[in-house]
């Protein structure tokens, strides 16, 4: 790597601990989207029409799959904060991947409802969902400042 991404700004020990702190916040994030995906695959098979034989198959390729890509945003959102640091666009970095995050929280709660088999609270859904618009918007917001100065 060369340098801290080519532009010779050096991040300081807390600025460093400010980026794990928002890996954790990202990762732990991911690790609630990733169980409830699985919640709602199984959910949603059971409304659909396969072989409930192959249920399991698909249960555990899921799993593995979401695995992965978890592990890979965890290591993409690393990266995107330290170069955030260096661009002063720590926090909207934060807030996009942290609103997308929500956006498929909110996904894996409306979705098997919709189907009839979801037992999850209104409430938690519309607050999901306003949360996640929040955050987009004020990445946003915060990107587009950022561009006038």
């Amino acid at each position: 790597m060369k340098g801290n991404f080519e532009s010779g700004k050096k991040i300081s020990p807390f600025q460093y601990f400010i980026v794990g702190l928002m890996v954790i916040i990202t990762g732990l994030l991911g690790l609630l989207d990733w169980l409830m995906l699985r919640e709602m695959i199984l959910s949603l098979l059971l409304v659909s029409s396969i072989d409930p034989w192959s249920w399991s198959a698909i249960d555990k390729f899921t799993f593995i799959l979401f695995g992965v890509i978890w592990l890979i945003i965890i290591y993409l959102s690393a990266h995107y904060y330290r170069k955030g640091i260096v661009n002063k666009r720590l926090w909207s970095y934060f807030l996009l991947i942290t609103g997308i995050e929500i956006i498929i929280l909110f996904l894996t709660h409306i979705l098997p409802t919709m189907a009839g088999k979801g037992q999850y609270s209104i409430v938690l859904m519309i607050l999901e969902a306003v949360s996640a618009i929040i955050c987009i918007v004020a990445s946003f917001e915060i990107k587009k400042r950022l561009l006038r100065y």
